[in-house]
């Protein structure tokens, strides 16, 4: 915080946000997972200069590895693919037992 002479108010100063990062995603995901394993190696300020982490693993608050958030499966199309292929299916067997 600093203060203007000219109007004796103060004025905050605005705090420096990371620009960019440097990340890893573990590889290989399986179906029904809710996590995902990323680790950071690298944030840069605005400023240009950068800090390197030494590839620290993400985690949320509770210490769990990992990040966690909604994770949106697809099972709606997985369910239009299924009955489809059923369909397809069942029409290819009943053009051929005629």
């Amino acid at each position: 915080m600093s203060l203007d002479p000219s109007s004796s108010k103060a004025q905050t100063a605005p705090r420096a946000r990371p620009r960019q990062s440097d990340h890893r995603l573990k590889s290989g995901r399986a179906d029904g997972q809710s996590r995902i394993l990323l680790v950071w190696t690298r944030i840069i300020i605005p400023d240009g200069n950068s800090i390197v982490l030494e590839r620290q693993p993400g985690a949320d608050s509770g210490g769990y590895a990992g990040l966690e958030d909604d994770v949106d499966n697809h099972w709606g199309m997985l369910f239009k693919a299924a009955v489809l292929s059923t369909m397809l299916s069942v029409g290819a067997e009943a053009a051929r037992a005629k």
